[in-house]
């Protein structure tokens, strides 16, 4: 090997271990779901507006960072799709946009790579079906408990009205 192959390796060395980017070799075998919400992230995902769809400058807005960023994730992570209106606009969902805070989390914050991020992705697949079903579970409940409320308060109006 050259004296200037040689150097380029070593720079090259250099530049990944003080960048200290991790991949898939990192992931830890971890079940809970606050490996990957961390408390940063479930604020953030507190704060999309509760919307049926949004435009990309919009999810762009949300997220800080180029409209072309999120074009580049698309191609990268197949995990999502954001559905094209009429006129070919990106409209994306909220779970698409907490998909995408989670992995700005994983590259920009966890110090992933795109490699290391689409395999934490793909093992969260799972662990993310289950928060996804239980955050329904819970909406639904909080639904019920609702009614519930109104329908023994009208039984208790109706039983007043027999006394």
């Amino acid at each position: 090997m050259s004296h200037l192959a040689n150097n380029q390796l070593n720079k090259t060395k250099n530049l990944s271990s003080t960048t200290h980017v991790k991949s898939s070799d990192n992931i830890k075998e971890d079940n809970s779901l606050n490996h990957y919400f961390d408390p940063l992230l479930k604020k953030e995902l507190n704060n999309i507006p509760d919307r049926m769809y949004f435009k990309i400058g919009e999810v762009a807005k949300l997220l800080k960072v180029n409209t072309s960023v999120l074009r580049y994730w698309e191609s990268e992570f197949t995990s999502f799709t954001p559905v094209k209106s009429e006129k070919k606009q990106r409209m994306y969902k909220r779970k698409n946009i907490e998909q995408l805070f989670l992995i700005k989390k994983l590259l920009y914050r966890d110090r992933f790579s795109i490699e290391g991020a689409r395999a934490i992705l793909t093992k969260a697949k799972k662990d993310l079906k289950g928060f996804y079903k239980e955050k329904k579970i819970k909406e639904k409940l909080k639904d019920s408990m609702s009614l519930a409320q109104v329908l023994l308060l009208d039984i208790q109006d109706s039983k007043k009205l027999f006394e």
